[in-house]
């Protein structure tokens, strides 16, 4: 059996301080937050809804996001830069392009695949597997290895992604690129981007 990935949390807190020059707001997080229990700052503290379960790949890419290393919460979470040219995670994805949909052996090979980058399955995973069985055995083994390795990307772009929305005002979607094209970018190969710095990209281009 896999070993199932840890699980993390995560709360969003919004604060916005306020002070009577310039120079007291030039702190670090730590210290703003002393000056301002004493009284030389005023804070406002807002807190953004509940705590959030996330994937041990949703904690890392936070990590990495914060300027920490993944290995923070230990040796064994994924690091998402390195997912890309793992050859561990290239092993999984070739045992899981060699089963067929539908077996006990793929259920078993997915999830090792999953594990190993820091996730359990879910919607992503049927993004991409559910409707396929009929289609599946057709497939060249080429073919099926590309299409786990988008997969894979999805994954690693869903996690970038929710750490790259948590920075940008809490929007869900820019109006002009919505998600679902930004999702079918990514399941067709076209980008491996985060939807934020998809979004970015795509003005860029415009």
């Amino acid at each position: 059996m896999p070993e199932t990935p840890r699980t993390f949390y995560r709360k969003h807190i919004e604060a916005t301080f306020y002070s009577e020059s310039p120079a007291g707001l030039g702190l670090s997080l730590a210290e703003l937050s002393r000056e301002a229990m004493t009284g030389d700052l005023v804070a406002h503290v807002r807190h953004d809804g509940d705590i959030e379960t996330i994937s041990a790949l949703e904690a890392a890419a936070g990590l990495e996001r914060s300027g920490s290393e993944p290995t923070f919460f230990g040796e064994d979470m994924p690091k998402p830069a390195d997912i890309k040219d793992s050859e561990t995670i290239r092993a999984l994805a070739e045992a899981v392009a060699d089963t067929d949909i539908g077996t006990e052996a793929f259920t078993e090979t997915l999830a090792n695949l999953q594990a190993a980058i820091g996730v359990v399955s879910g919607d992503a995973a049927g993004h991409f597997f559910s409707g396929l069985d009929t289609r599946w055995g057709p497939m060249t083994r080429d073919h099926r290895f590309e299409t786990v390795r988008q997969y894979v990307a999805f994954e690693v772009a869903l996690a970038e992604e929710s750490v790259t929305a948590e920075t940008a005002g809490f929007l869900d979607e820019a109006p002009d690129f919505p998600v679902a094209h930004w999702r079918r970018s990514v399941s067709d190969g076209e980008t491996r981007l985060g939807y934020w710095d998809w979004v970015r990209d795509e003005r860029a281009c415009a």
